[in-house]
């Protein structure tokens, strides 16, 4: 939680060597019930316990990478992995690290977590890129650009996780993902609406 004025955030804060803070992520895409609650003005006054409960606000749309000895981080926040523009966006502003923290402890030992850290890989791939996450009760991870899992401390486990990023990007123009989006997908939408229009026609 970051106080930004009249402002509050669920942010990523980094620390240089020194203590002082080097740079920072606000989440964008907050948790409904969670971090917000929609439709409060309607909702509060059928549902009483709304009111004990405090609003998160978005950060800027466009956020610049952390600057680190590792290079550009792009940040997202708990389960922002689970959505493919936000780390998109993290490449688009010139991130060549992607770093998921989350709290995946409202989970416990379900397969919760563990779509939560599969999520991630997919990001590392699509935007060709290492993935570095931490999550307070596990899957903690490194993922390289091809998706692979180098390094990882699994559920429920304590310790220490380290792991290595490639000493140089394998991939400097980043992924054609990240720098045309999602033509081919939707293309293939496309494809498949007109595929199904024919063959009703030909009926």
């Amino acid at each position: 939680l970051v106080s930004d004025g009249d402002k509050r955030h669920s942010s990523a804060v980094l620390i240089d060597p020194a203590g002082a803070v080097a740079g920072r992520y606000d989440k964008l895409h907050l948790v409904p019930f969670g971090e917000f609650v929609p439709l409060r003005k309607w909702l509060q006054p059928w549902i009483g316990i709304l009111a004990q409960m405090g609003d998160f606000d978005a950060g800027a749309p466009m956020q610049p990478p952390l600057a680190t000895p590792v290079g550009p981080l792009g940040v997202t926040i708990c389960y922002e992995a689970v959505f493919p523009r936000w780390s998109r966006a993290a490449a688009l502003s010139g991130a060549r690290v992607l770093v998921n923290i989350t709290n995946d402890g409202w989970y416990k030992d379900t397969w919760g977590p563990l779509h939560h850290f599969h999520t991630n890989r997919f990001r590392a791939v699509e935007n060709r890129m290492p993935v570095v996450r931490s999550g307070n009760t596990g899957i903690s991870a490194v993922i390289d650009p091809w998706g692979r899992v180098t390094a990882q401390l699994g559920l429920l486990k304590e310790g220490v996780l380290l792991g290595e990023l490639p000493g140089d990007d394998p991939f400097p123009r980043g992924s054609l993902y990240s720098r045309a989006g999602d033509w081919l997908g939707w293309l293939a939408v496309a494809g498949a609406a007109l595929a199904l229009a024919a063959a009703g026609w030909r009926r």
